[in-house]
């Protein structure tokens, strides 16, 4: 979520996520010989950077919800739970179904979302914290 504050960050990722796949499958064409249509890879990168940005806006949205919980006392760690199990249900998720671009684009898309609805009300300090300690 800190990271997604920048729409750039998430531009950056498609771009070098869709390089990455395309190098890994010219490497896997000369290491097995069998040849991979370039079009299949790019239209499957596609595929997988429409449903990523798509689960990232759609729990983010679900995120609008803990704007009517702001008089709540706790209602920070309740936004950092949040986030961080859906990052992980993210990342579970698209890396067994393969869908590996699918995984940055959607907690990105996710935090950015977030983000804009809470505004200077994100729990910024506690995922530092988490992320530091890990």
């Amino acid at each position: 979520m800190i990271a997604a504050n920048s729409f750039d960050s998430i531009v950056c990722l498609i771009l070098c996520g869709i390089l990455t796949s395309l190098s890994i499958s010219k490497a896997e064409e000369e290491v097995t010989g069998v040849k991979k249509e370039i079009s299949w890879t790019v239209g499957l990168l596609i595929i997988q950077n429409i449903v990523g940005l798509a689960a990232g806006i759609a729990m983010g949205t679900v995120g609008w919800l803990f704007k009517f919980l702001n008089n709540f006392k706790y209602v920070m760690y309740l936004r950092t739970a949040f986030c961080i199990m859906v990052a992980l249900g993210f990342v579970f998720a698209f890396e067994l179904n393969n869908f590996n671009n699918a995984t940055f684009i959607s907690c990105l898309s996710f935090g950015y979302t977030c983000s804009r609805f809470w505004g200077n009300l994100k729990p910024n300090k506690e995922l530092g914290t988490i992320f530091w300690s890990l």
